[in-house]
């Protein structure tokens, strides 16, 4: 798939945007957007054990991804894949990593896929429904081979953006499928599940309710089903990640804005970072991160001139918590130089969405002042508790 169409070409062609959902653990579900509606493809095209050989060894492991893919164009009756967008989870720096060597392997443009989590794949397919499914919570019950999650929804603020936030809670064990196989062990499971959801929705005004896996397919939801119809809308949802996918592409490739929405998610950076400067003798900032950004696209550099300062003063704030902090990178070993004679440069490294690193090298100034070695680091780690920070380092050649 050649992504290099010139503008000319752009205006004839005919482009989808691809989802993926890689969470299962048979087959990856898909679906496509085109003119603005959504399109599923059939189960069995591409099998998880495919796809995780595509990310071991793409080069010889492509072609099941790369056949994949011309299926989704074929059916779709368009020429080419404009975004690709992949929901998957553990969203962890060597999975990015691997997804993105992968795709470049075989052809396709970086720049236009993205990668998010279950999380957010839920928000962004539950905001396209109809306000009353989500004017309150939320709550996916997901179960795929024993492995059982919750995820839910909330949302708060009066003023705007509104906060959309999803949470999970590890359910792994409460619910076996090979306990379904007799008919104590259904009531058992439906017991569990009831005293499960009262719990959980007497502490919460729940609108909404999804159930993904097979699992909830099997007659076995007896007093549990009823609890939760009441007042609620329930659906399975199947295929709610792969076309929370689809939704996602809307927003980030197709610039289609569903509302002022903040997303307080996996894979989301929790932090607005400033740079405090001083410019035409005023004080002033340089935003460096907004929060709310792709952790793997958060990272940032720019380079400064020192004046009289020693040190540098990045400004830190939590937006949903509404906190500020200030972090200081202390440059007191630098050679001594005139005014504006130290050129500094400055990077935030973000290590998953709330782990970041802050460093000033010194690069000297042209001719004048060769660089020095000296680098100073400090990292800061964004727990439930506030902002904390990590271990700090100091370099010198």
């Amino acid at each position: 798939m050649d992504q290099r169409a010139n503008p000319r070409e752009k205006e004839t062609k005919k482009f989808i945007e691809i989802g993926l959902d890689v969470t299962g653990t048979e087959w990856v579900r898909a679906c496509y957007l085109r003119d603005g509606i959504i399109e599923n493809v059939p189960e069995q095209l591409l099998s998880r054990r495919e796809w995780d050989q595509f990310l071991e060894n793409p080069g010889d492991a492509g072609a099941p991804v790369q056949a994949f893919l011309r299926q989704i164009l074929d059916a779709s009756g368009a020429d080419d894949v404009h975004g690709l967008l992949v929901t998957m989870e553990n969203l962890v720096e060597e999975n990015i990593i691997a997804v993105m060597a992968a795709a470049g392997a075989i052809g396709y443009d970086r720049h236009r896929l993205r990668i998010i989590s279950p999380g957010e794949s839920m928000l962004h397919y539950m905001i396209h429904q109809r306000k009353e499914i989500w004017s309150n919570a939320v709550v996916v019950f997901d179960h795929r081979d024993d492995r059982f999650v919750m995820r839910k929804m909330t949302i708060s603020g009066l003023r705007l953006p509104k906060q959309l936030k999803v949470t999970e809670r590890d359910l792994t064990g409460l619910l076996i499928r090979g306990q379904l196989a007799t008919e104590q062990g259904r009531r058992k499971a439906d017991e569990d599940f009831y005293a499960l959801v009262q719990e959980e929705f007497r502490r919460t005004i729940v609108s909404g309710v999804i159930l993904v896996g097979e699992i909830f397919e099997l007659a076995w939801m007896k007093k549990s089903l009823n609890f939760l119809c009441e007042r609620r809308r329930v659906f399975l949802g199947g295929n709610m990640y792969a076309e929370g996918s689809c939704y996602a592409a809307l927003r980030l490739f197709l610039k289609q804005d569903p509302g002022d929405y903040y997303f307080d998610c996996e894979g989301r950076t929790k932090l607005n970072i400033d740079l405090a400067i001083v410019h035409n003798k005023k004080n002033a900032v340089v935003s460096l991160s907004k929060a709310g950004t792709y952790w793997y696209k958060a990272s940032a550099e720019v380079q400064i001139l020192l004046g009289r300062e020693k040190e540098l003063k990045f400004i830190l704030t939590d937006p949903v918590r509404k906190n500020t902090q200030t972090l200081f990178l202390e440059l007191n070993d630098l050679p001594r130089r005139p005014e504006k004679t130290t050129r500094v440069n400055v990077r935030v490294i973000c290590y998953g969405d709330s782990a970041y690193e802050f460093t000033a090298s010194d690069m000297g100034f042209g001719d004048f002042f060769e660089p020095s070695g000296l680098t100073v680091r400090r990292k800061v780690i964004l727990t439930a508790e506030g902002i904390t920070e990590g271990e700090t380092g100091r370099n010198t050649r």
